[in-house]
């Protein structure tokens, strides 16, 4: 998700890092979101139907987590900004 997103949420769970759902220009995000992007724990839903779960730093995959493609191939592993 970049800068100029639009996006549609609201707050599931309050606290110091409310876990939001929200809907952008090319997909969805869940997950726990600092300063706009998402951090930590979280999932995409992209628009061409591939999806990725995991670990998340500054809005890309970053950390332990896996990434399906839409045909139902599946890579798990390591990532790093994405």
């Amino acid at each position: 998700m970049n800068a100029s997103s639009s996006y549609e949420g609201q707050t599931i769970q309050s606290g110091p890092t409310p876990y939001l759902g929200r809907v952008v220009s090319d997909g969805i995000y869940e997950g726990n979101f600092i300063k706009g992007l998402l951090n930590g724990f979280g999932r995409i839903i992209y628009k061409n139907e591939d999806w990725y779960i995991g670990e998340l730093k500054d809005g890309l995959p970053s950390g332990l987590g896996n990434y399906t493609y839409s045909n139902g191939t599946r890579k798990d592993g390591a990532w790093k900004k994405g």
